[in-house]
């Protein structure tokens, strides 16, 4: 049953991206039960995360300085994990009506 509340939370004091996958490095996760919290240890274990460097450093970038197809690429990724996307859309449609508009306004 998904009620909204948070099962768990985990802090790392590092993360790596290695053979195709997050490695979290130095883990404490807490873990919410009904009356108390148990916390758990780990030095290492893997981060199941749908999200690459690549799209990590868009999040960072401003979306005017994103290419055509990097927009793309990151409005699916946003729709695939279902985020709002609609900023960097308005972003893309900007891009390909910009040239147009200006394009018409010298005619």
């Amino acid at each position: 049953m998904h009620d909204g509340a948070m099962k768990a939370v985990s802090y790392a004091s590092k993360a790596r991206y290695e053979n195709g996958a997050w490695q979290m490095y130095d883990v404490t996760r807490y873990i919410y039960n009904e009356d108390k919290v148990v916390i758990e240890k780990a030095e290492h274990e893997p981060w199941k995360l749908n999200l690459t460097p690549e799209r990590v450093a868009v999040v960072r970038e401003k979306a005017v300085s994103l290419s055509v197809f990097g927009l793309m690429d990151y409005i699916e990724y946003l729709e695939e994990n279902n985020q709002d996307a609609s900023k960097y859309k308005l972003d893309l449609y900007g891009k390909f009506l910009t040239p147009l508009i200006l394009w018409l306004c010298c005619f």
